[in-house]
């Protein structure tokens, strides 16, 4: 990528982004990626999604939908923390939500970077996202571990955070503005 792209990437995206997770957020959020607006249960038991039905945050919405479910209260459940701002959620995406809401969350933030040198895909410059530690687990790291410690966790050659949350993982696009192509 060019330098003056990530910049302007970087400008439009803020410094760190929230990203709550609570268990199995990741099921609703496949099933509502991959489902029409509404489908009949019968029609997903007998597709390529049926293994996504049986998961924990699925199962309440399956079980309160009356046979036919909304790709509207999937996505709710999947984006949990902003779905009272999505409106016209129906008993599926409640019952869901209560489950969501029941369950322990953890808040990873994500923040963004810049890599360069030999190691990036075509000799030139990666957009980095960064996945911090939630602040419970960072707080416990800088508690037991001195700081020093905690570098022995981080390499120069990653592109880690150096301030903050300590960078948990970490990945680097190479995005191509031209073709909307990404190479991960």
């Amino acid at each position: 990528m060019k330098l003056q792209d990530i910049s302007m990437i970087r400008q439009i995206l803020p410094q760190e982004m929230p990203f709550p997770y609570y268990p199995d957020r990741q099921s609703p959020w496949l099933l509502c990626q991959s489902m029409q607006a509404e489908m009949p249960i019968s029609d997903l038991k007998q597709s390529d999604l049926s293994r996504l039905l049986t998961r924990p945050l699925v199962q309440p919405i399956v079980a309160s939908c009356g046979g036919v479910l909304r790709r509207h209260d999937v996505m709710a459940v999947a984006h949990a923390d902003r779905a009272m701002r999505l409106g016209a959620l129906g008993p599926a995406a409640t019952r869901g939500l209560e489950v969501a809401y029941q369950s322990d969350w953890l808040d990873f933030c994500l923040s963004f970077d810049i890599w360069s040198g030999e190691q990036t895909t075509r000799k030139a410059h990666n957009l980095v996202v960064q996945l911090g530690f939630p602040s419970e687990h960072a707080a416990l790291l800088w508690q037991f571990e001195q700081r020093a410690e905690v570098g022995a966790y981080q390499s120069s050659l990653h592109p880690v955070r150096r301030h903050g949350r300590p960078t948990l993982a970490w990945c680097r696009l190479d995005l191509d503005l031209q073709s909307g192509h990404c190479l991960i």
